[in-house]
């Protein structure tokens, strides 16, 4: 609803006639335009609406009583539950009042400004919604959010970790890894093959069999045998 304002200056174009508006005693500003008052008129019944209860529907102003009488449906604000008389926001298949339609989180208004949401249908601002939402990178700690122009995200995983396609490189020699040039991770470190072999340590691990020899064992004498004789030694454990 809208009311003349006498204490105003009022300098433009009417919405409705195009005509230029001098002063402000026969204007009036209503739904972020400006009106001759002789102008600001129900499309139905020609009444004025300077001071009454109006609806706008899709551009076109009604009375109330003639908004009513012609069976529209008001629309109720799915935030506050209020009826939305003036200019309406409809999204996601609801309604919303301007002032209403907010970015869950920072609670900006989003009317004109683009939005996103999740599978709740919680509504988002896009810097929001990306920092809750986006997989930062590993290597550089960016998003890794859509190109400009582009609605698809591209990203390496591994290791449990998201890395930009362009960040997903060996950290010793820098080369791009790829499915054709696979990643071979050491330590939790980002490697290719080559580099992965020379940081792996060169060990030779020999196999040692425990023998024992006759003095570990009790009742024997340690004795000299002649070669080309063997002896078995037996022994008794007390």
């Amino acid at each position: 609803m809208e009311h003349n304002n006498s204490n105003c200056q009022f300098s433009g174009v009417c919405h409705n006639c195009k005509q230029q508006i001098n002063g402000c005693e026969s204007a009036c500003h209503a739904m972020e335009n400006l009106y001759h008052v002789h102008c600001f008129l129900c499309c139905s019944c020609g009444n004025q609406l300077i001071g009454q209860i109006f609806y706008n529907v899709n551009g076109k102003i009604y009375c109330e009583q003639d908004y009513k009488n012609l069976g529209f449906c008001p629309n109720y604000c799915d935030i506050c539950g209020k009826i939305i008389k003036l200019k309406i926001i409809q999204a996601l298949g609801r309604s919303y009042h301007p002032s209403c339609f907010r970015c869950s989180v920072c609670h900006t208004e989003l009317d004109g400004i683009p939005f996103t949401w999740d599978q709740d249908n919680r509504i988002y601002c896009i810097p929001d919604y990306q920092r809750k939402f986006v997989p930062t990178c590993a290597v550089c700690k960016k998003l890794i959010a859509p190109t400009k122009g582009s609605k698809e995200t591209l990203r390496v995983v591994s290791m449990g970790k998201d890395f930009h396609i362009d960040c997903f490189r060996c950290e010793d020699c820098g080369i791009q890894l790829s499915n054709k040039r696979p990643c071979h991770p050491q330590d939790d470190h980002i490697l290719c093959k080559k580099c992965n072999s020379k940081r792996t340590p060169i060990s030779r691990s020999l196999q040692v069999t425990p023998v024992n020899s006759p003095c570990d064992s009790p009742n024997v004498t340690p004795r000299c045998l002649p070669r080309g004789r063997p002896r078995i030694l037996r022994s008794k454990r007390e």
